[in-house]
């Protein structure tokens, strides 16, 4: 890193980083660290603190996102980040615009994914509400069947029950009269 650059920068310590990260300044210096043992350098002070400049908070926001990732490890993280910079620093590509475009690329995909399902949930949702409304005309159909279907049972029923009373009192009836005539 050049010192000319970095003297005209604004220098950050760990519990600035910490709180633009939202992270516990412990975490902070694991990041470093990590940082570190992969060949990774900080600016440091003549008291030997970490200064941290926007390109290493940069890094360790990348370095949070990744290791939020299911599957990969903070080590993984650390490593895949900090050898992107050796890569792009030797290729003598900014850090900074590389960062910027990989992080719109991966808010891009994103950006992708939430839409897609956003539009597949869409989707389902229009074909749940056209099963429901469906399965509503369905049901309305069979209770009007149901309803039909008792009502015409109902009928049937009172018909031979009035019938049967009628037959009897007929059969009552023509019995008095036929012994009223018998016994004559």
């Amino acid at each position: 890193m050049e010192n000319s650059t970095l003297d005209q920068e604004k220098a950050y310590w760990t519990r600035e980083v910490a709180e633009l990260l939202d992270i516990k300044e412990g975490t902070v210096r694991k990041y470093a660290r990590l940082m570190e043992e992969n060949g990774y350098n900080f600016h440091r002070n003549e008291h030997d603190q970490r200064g941290f400049f926007e390109r290493d908070i940069l890094l360790m926001k990348r370095i949070k996102a990744l290791s939020k990732t299911k599957g990969v490890t903070l080590e993984d993280a650390v490593n895949t980040v900090t050898k992107g910079v050796m890569v792009a620093e030797r290729d003598s590509i900014t850090p900074a615009v590389m960062n910027l475009q990989e992080e719109l690329e991966r808010s891009i995909e994103r950006h992708k994914q939430t839409m897609e399902a956003f539009i597949q949930l869409k989707n389902e949702n229009t074909e749940m509400k056209e099963l429901l409304m469906n399965l509503s005309e369905q049901m309305k159909q069979q209770q009007t069947y149901i309803e039909n279907s008792l009502e015409k049972r109902d009928q049937v029923l009172l018909e031979s029950i009035q019938k049967t009373l009628e037959q009897r009192r007929e059969e009552e009836n023509t019995g008095w009269f036929k012994k009223l005539f018998k016994s004559k």
